[in-house]
C-alpha cells in the first residue's frame, strides 16, 4: 500500500488518523463514520450499509495462496497429505476461491 501511494505521489496528501488491525475492527470503525477502510474481499459477507470500491488490479494485485507438497510415490496425481492436511487444503482452496 505505502508503495502505491508514494509512487502515486499522494503520500502527503493523504491524512491517515488511525491505523487498525482485524477486519471487523476496521469494519467496525467505518460503519460508526470514522474513515474508510481497506479490507479484503473475504471480509465483505457483512457489508450492508457500505460503498464498495475494489482497488485498481493494476497496482494492487489480487492475493495468491499456494500449496505446496509432494504427490504419492507412483500414485500419480495424489498429493501425499495427512488427513488434517488434506483438509486444511480443502479449507484453504474454499478460502480463496472467488465467490460468483
Amino acid at each position: 500500500m505505502d508503495d502505491v501511494v508514494r509512487s502515486s505521489g499522494l503520500l502527503n496528501k493523504l491524512d491517515i488518523a488511525l491505523e487498525v488491525g482485524g477486519w471487523a475492527t476496521i469494519l467496525a470503525y467505518v460503519r460508526d463514520g470514522c474513515g474508510v477502510g481497506s479490507v479484503s474481499e473475504g471480509a465483505l459477507d457483512e457489508t450492508k450499509g457500505f460503498t464498495i470500491r475494489p482497488l485498481d488490479r493494476t497496482a494492487f494485485a489480487p492475493i495468491e495462496a499456494r500449496l505446496i507438497c509432494r504427490h504419492l510415490g507412483g500414485s500419480g496425481d495424489e498429493l501425499d497429505l495427512s488427513e488434517a492436511g488434506a483438509n486444511w487444503r480443502l479449507c484453504l482452496t474454499r478460502s480463496v476461491t472467488p465467490k460468483r
